[in-house]
């Protein structure tokens, strides 16, 4: 028997394991290689096959490097653990920094195995004024979670601990290229007709569910779709009847023939469906005291899960993040004279300003030191237009897009539905 450092919760059946006299494998999500060989069918042997149990250390991180998808699992053996999220963070990963490590998908696990409740102001603060909480730190002191593109290995024997990141986004160089703008934006295309092949591959004809907005990102999702011929298809909006998103959103539905609902939301109504107990259980579900949970679809699905709208075995596939991989983040610093300065104030404002009245000099001295921290730069540094650009990515991919926009997608888990990111695809990013 392998003596175990782990606490799994699988509780809503979205994580599942699978043992044998070696290892303990909890898993959940799509991971697959380079040659398409999908890891979690058959999963003791294709992990066994792929990872060596004996000594995990052998290759670690370029075998890592090689698995693609969406995906967490940790896998235990006699003398190792590890722990593995994926380039986006779908399904968040916790550990403790203490002598008895534990590692868990579940943060209340965790906190109740080793009763660690002590609220860390610090953290408290940046949850205050970004609605997540900035860098591995939690809400409670001991217990931190997995960076998107991270690894834990934890050696049993040795009781040593090594984290490492495999990925990360948008710190690398530019490619110059001499392809026409024509070529590129062909490249493109086949791209996304290959990503979006195999994602439909995946879903063995099972209703697709599109929360259609005004936008381009979920428009162009619907659009891939159609252009290959996929119609099992659902759109619904949601938000006030007079909302131009609502009429833009119905006028492309109808234009294209597609079934769409909309969900109107009223403040009274909304604010009953927030006072209950099934909104409290989704909170503690969906939060994992580093981010506030997303309110926008919950809404929306629990009332067409009232009018029976939704089959059980629905896919919702949103346009998250189109605009961001497209670059549509990036703020504009023409004008800028000092683009370090451009570059803490854009971050500021975007991530750290939900209340104006903690925007004090001594938090925002926090906040700054905090931010050149995660992108590791100083204050004294000067850094390039191109510079900026490149730090302000990766501070939003990491912090923003998958504490915040990623985490999303627990509102379909929660009500039973499984999810599809294809703007998130590896090859994408």
């Amino acid at each position: 028997d392998i003596e175990s450092v782990c606490a799994l919760c699988f509780k809503k059946g979205i994580w599942r394991e699978s043992s044998n006299p070696s290892m303990i494998v909890g898993y959940v999500g799509s991971a697959y290689t380079s040659d398409n060989d999908y890891l979690f069918n058959d999963v003791d042997e294709k992990i066994s096959d792929f990872f060596n149990v004996d000594n995990l250390n052998d290759q670690l991180k370029e075998k890592i490097q090689n698995i693609k998808g969406h995906y967490s699992f940790v896998l235990e053996t006699q003398d190792y653990v590890l722990a593995v999220v994926d380039r986006i963070r779908s399904y968040p990963i916790y550990y403790t920094d203490t002598d008895n490590i534990l590692i868990s998908n579940s943060v209340s696990d965790v906190q109740g195995s080793l009763n660690l409740n002590d609220i860390d102001n610090t953290s408290l603060l940046e949850f205050k004024m970004s609605g997540y909480i900035i860098g591995r730190e939690t809400l409670y002191k001991g217990v931190y979670q997995l960076l998107p593109g991270e690894y834990l290995l934890y050696d049993k024997k040795n009781k040593k601990r090594h984290r490492e990141r495999y990925y990360q986004y948008g710190l690398g160089g530019y490619k110059s290229t001499q392809k026409t703008e024509a070529e590129i934006l062909e490249e493109l295309h086949q791209l996304h007709l290959k990503i979006f092949s195999e994602m439909i591959e995946s879903l063995d004809g099972r209703p697709v569910w599109i929360p259609l907005s005004g936008g381009l990102d979920s428009r162009f999702i619907l659009g891939m779709l159609l252009e290959l011929k996929y119609d099992n298809i659902t759109t619904f909006s949601y938000g006030p009847d007079k909302f131009w998103e609502i009429k833009r959103a119905k006028e492309i539905a109808n234009f294209l023939n597609i079934k769409w609902h909309h969900i109107s939301y009223d403040p009274k109504q909304t604010r009953k469906l927030f006072d209950t107990k099934d909104r409290e259980a989704y909170y503690k579900y969906a939060w994992g005291v580093n981010a506030v949970p997303v309110l926008n679809d919950y809404y929306a699905i629990l009332m067409m899960r009232k009018s029976n709208f939704i089959p059980d075995n629905a896919v919702f596939i949103n346009g998250q993040s189109g605009d961001f991989l497209t670059g549509g983040h990036i703020p504009d610093t023409n004008e800028a004279d000092n683009y370090l300065a451009a570059l803490l104030e854009n971050i500021i404002n975007k991530n750290s300003s939900l209340w104006e009245d903690l925007k004090t000099e001594d938090n925002l001295n926090y906040i700054t030191e905090k931010i050149l921290s995660i992108i590791n730069i100083s204050s004294k540094d000067k850094i390039s237009r191109t510079d900026l650009a490149k730090y302000y990515e990766f501070y939003e991919w990491q912090e923003r897009q998958c504490k915040f926009v990623v985490n999303g997608q627990r509102v379909y888990e929660w009500f039973g539905y499984d999810w599809r990111l294809p703007l998130w695809h590896d090859e994408l990013m």
